[in-house]
């Protein structure tokens, strides 16, 4: 994104100024010249999210890894949990979403869209995450995966994909179980879970 130093650029001086010392047709076209290029230089290409239907946690969720030697800051290639996550494929088993307010329906599997179900994740040795979207593509999607980093963190407790950082309920060779907590900024607390099988 290219940000042109506005903080040090008074818009609305430079606006004031123009309106006041040029003619008025000169003026207008110069003030919509201005504004429509402020409005472009803020524009930047979002990238498509890995878990499209989950919120991003608030705050600082991350930390530096723990453990044996190896890759990934510290993580242990040679653990068990790593060897499980890494030698197999992946597909959402099932769902839940549950809010601390009251008033909000919580979500399971059956509101996850058919699109979501049905993709793999892939972790591999490589710290490379993979999802494909396999033959059902959600609305909006043109590309066949996603492709991103993951990493093991706190020895091994938490799962870190790009900046999403879940809590490892379990992980064994056949069933992945992770879970994270989450606030927006009307206060209320998202508790989500996710159980994923191995292909």
């Amino acid at each position: 994104m290219i940000k042109l130093g506005l903080r040090n650029f008074d818009y609305f001086r430079v606006r004031n100024h123009m309106i006041n010392n040029l003619s008025r047709p000169f003026s207008l076209v110069f003030i919509s010249i201005l504004t429509i290029g402020l409005s472009l230089s803020s524009c930047s290409k979002k990238r498509e999210s890995p878990f499209p239907r989950q919120p991003k946690p608030t705050g600082n969720t991350g930390g530096g890894g723990t453990g044996g030697g190896g890759t990934g800051g510290g993580m242990n290639t040679n653990s068990q949990r790593y060897r499980d996550i890494t030698t197999r494929n992946w597909k959402l088993a099932d769902f839940s979403e549950t809010y601390s307010n009251p008033n909000l329906t919580p979500l399971t599997f059956n509101d996850v869209d058919p699109c979501v179900k049905d993709d793999i994740h892939t972790f591999a040795t490589d710290l490379v995450y993979t999802r494909d979207f396999d033959a059902i593509k959600c609305v909006g999607q043109s590309a066949d995966e996603y492709k991103g980093t993951w990493t093991l963190k706190e020895t091994e407790t938490k799962l870190d994909v790009d900046g999403d950082v879940w809590e490892i309920e379990s992980l064994t060779s056949s069933r992945l179980i992770r879970s994270k907590q989450s606030t927006n900024s009307a206060g209320i607390l998202t508790i989500t879970r996710e159980v994923y099988q191995s292909l």
